[in-house]
């Protein structure tokens, strides 16, 4: 395999003549097929493109995009959020002009660092796949334009129970010519194999005069020692697929640490992260570790490492790791929020960090990132609430696509930090369809609790319209301004939407959060019937009815309220949806440790907390369950039934083939009735 990456080795700009020629010959191609196909005729700037995906190339001079097809007239905002067409299509960046197009739906998308291809990563229930595609000739031999031949080639690795499939972290490391799915099969809690699917090149047959791509048998590329002492929670990898770091836990010294690999060619040089330690406060993503590699073939990369802790703070701040001795500096903390994550190019050029607030913003850290924010700056709408999110950025930094997401303003630009110019390449602008509120709750031990309301604009009975108190899984989530899981179903369904962030929620640090007390399950309700409160005297509200709705350990809180002797009263029907009735059962049995400390499940009285609940009402009460949850068992909601079985009122409710996260026709068959 080592020759396939000798043959890469060119500089990622070098082949701008080639491409030139290629991008030509594509466009006299498009011209031809604009008869025959009813995309190719579309400019794209007359297109939405509605929760698009975005790749720029690591010139900045392509952008591959996915788009929800969309038309631009709505007359219902049903019919809005259920178009379900997916346009995929590869953009020149100067003009815009099109060049190109294939329909696809994905997942993840990244292009390879050399530049000349780019690939699709997707997970459905039976496989993972990664498709290489190419824009310019490889291997000097005829192109495979993706109009005319989608794929050059895919990888795929079966799922199977116990294994973690990783496209979206490799997809983003991939070589032209080079195709790698990494499988961990996890034998035990602690004792790990990892196998490599693909790994593919290109080889001319003579004979035939054609090229054929070579896959290669997956390979084990080792198996790791039992060790009870320690449980892998993060696998990191090196620009060419090989296993380079894993992030550790181990529960005797309740510490979270870094071990270097022995399969990448990078280990001798991160040798010293092994030093890195830090004590686990609650979480086990509460430490995020960031790396860039310096290689020839991507010009003027850097050996880089950044990593997101609390290690010293409440809530989590931005660290520079010193890759010769293992030493980190503090760049960034904001008191009151976390990070969410730092923004960099794969060369290592980092611009700043994203913080989720009342809403999304961009924080620039370095001169290019203030040339960035500056650009941003000049399209922020001048009053309202809206999400800033970074799409996309050009490995040399020379373009960066973002988002401007508000409740009306939804639009997309390039800008060119080169030329210091943005242009809109999607404008997903719709009528005043509905409108989404922050809320601050003072809690009555001193906290503060962030909800979002949202309301139909258009509705005449938005004070007595049916209320959804949605509450969100995790518990380590969040609700966010611009999106919410079912937010846009049950709007179109007539509903206004409470979106509440409870205690233990991302972004807002651990100030709040006392793990190890029987109390704060009830604690975590409390903190949903007083958001939910507090919404009803802000937005002066009096709802024909209250529903608790929660899928995950939204689930749980709705039965911890449904099945409390005080709690219920604040609702007036429940829909419980997957719901971890026994986190402790659920935590043992995925080996989360961590989460076992956070509930306190050693403890009897939190165990029987858990095994044997009441209800005292007899308002509807739906508990719900995906017969295909592979995450929380539907034993879990079937053990729960029969605890409740004497109460008419619960209703149990079997949902085919349905996985964790339900899917809008099961929804709308649990909403039938509400």
């Amino acid at each position: 395999m080592n020759s396939i990456f000798a043959n890469n080795k060119r500089k990622t700009c070098s082949y701008k003549r080639a491409l030139v020629q290629t991008l030509t010959l594509l466009i006299t191609i498009v011209f031809f097929l604009s008869f025959t196909s009813v995309y190719a005729s579309t400019m794209l700037s007359n297109l939405p493109c509605v929760n698009g995906q975005y790749s720029l190339s690591p010139c900045g001079e392509l952008l591959y995009r996915i788009c929800k097809d969309d038309k631009r007239n709505q007359k219902s905002h049903k019919e809005h959020i259920n178009t379900s067409k997916f346009l995929g299509e590869i953009l020149k960046t100067k003009d815009y002009s099109r060049i190109g197009s294939a329909p696809a739906p994905s997942v993840n998308v990244a292009w390879a660092l050399d530049g000349k291809s780019f690939y699709q990563a997707m997970n459905t229930r039976k496989a993972s796949v990664v498709a290489q595609l190419s824009v310019e000739k490889l291997g000097g031999y005829l192109p495979a334009y993706f109009f005319a031949n989608p794929a050059s080639f895919t990888v795929s690795a079966p799922v199977t129970e116990g294994r973690l499939i990783s496209t979206e972290i490799m997809v983003d490391g991939l070589m032209s010519n080079l195709g790698i799915i990494p499988v961990i099969e996890r034998l035990t809690v602690d004792h790990y194999k990892f196998i490599q699917y693909g790994g593919g090149y290109y080889e001319y047959d003579e004979v035939e005069e054609e090229r054929r791509h070579i896959d290669p048998e997956p390979i084990k590329v080792f198996e790791s020692d039992a060790d009870s002492s320690f449980q892998v929670i993060k696998w990191l990898y090196d620009p060419y697929g090989q296993p380079a770091i894993n992030v550790l836990y181990s529960p005797d010294t309740n510490k979270l640490s870094v071990k270097v690999l022995k399969h990448s060619r990078w280990s001798k040089k991160l040798n010293a992260f092994s030093k890195i330690e830090l004590p686990f406060k609650l979480k086990i993503d509460e430490f995020k570790l960031f790396i860039t590699y310096e290689d020839n073939v991507i010009p003027n990369s850097q050996n880089k490492a950044w990593y997101v802790s609390s290690k010293d703070h409440d809530t989590s701040a931005l660290y520079e790791v010193d890759w010769a001795t293992g030493a980190s500096e503090l760049l960034f903390h904001e008191p009151d929020f976390d990070i969410s994550r730092p923004l960099y190019t794969r060369r290592g050029e980092l611009l700043g960090v994203e913080i989720y607030k009342e809403t999304n913003q961009f924080i620039p850290l370095t001169e290019k990132g203030k040339h960035l924010n500056k650009l941003i700056n000049k399209e922020r709408p001048i009053s309202g609430h809206f999400d800033t999110n970074i799409l996309s950025i050009a490995d040399n930094a020379s373009k960066v696509v973002f988002e401007i997401s508000g409740n009306k303003d939804k639009r997309v630009y390039l800008a060119d930090l080169n030329s210091n110019t943005t242009q809109i390449i999607a404008d997903n602008n719709i009528s005043d369809v509905s409108k989404t509120i922050p809320l601050w709750t003072e809690t009555s031990d001193g906290g503060r609790i962030l909800s979002y309301f949202t309301h139909l604009t258009e509705a005449s009975n938005k004070k007595t319209a049916p209320l959804i108190v949605n509450i969100h899984g995790g518990p380590f989530e969040r609700d966010k301004f611009s999106k919410g899981l079912y937010k846009d179903e049950l709007l179109a369904k007539g509903f206004n939407i409470l979106r509440v962030n409870y205690r233990n929620s991302n972004g807002f640090g651990k100030k709040l959060i006392k793990p190890k007390t029987i109390e704060y399950q009830r604690r975590v309700a409390l903190d949903v019937i007083e958001s939910l409160n507090n919404a009803l005297n802000k937005m002066n509200l009096a709802p024909e009815k209250v529903i608790a709705f929660g899928l995950s350990y939204g689930g749980l809180v709705v039965t911890d309220i449904g099945t409390s002797k005080d709690l219920h009263k604040a609702f007036d029907a429940f829909i419980s949806v997957n719901g971890a009735h026994n986190y402790c059962e659920l935590s043992k049995r995925i080996g989360f440790e961590t989460h076992q400390k956070f509930t306190n499940c050693t403890n009897p009285i939190v165990e029987k907390h858990f095994e044997k609940r009441n209800v005292y009402h007899n308002k509807p009460f739906v508990i719900a369950y995906g017969t295909a949850d592979q995450t929380v068992l539907p034993k879990q909601s079937k053990n729960l039934l029969s605890q409740l079985k004497k109460h008419s009122n619960v209703k149990g409710v079997s949902l085919e083939n349905e996985s964790h996260t339900i899917s809008v026709k099961a929804l709308s068959k649990l909403m039938a009735n509400f």
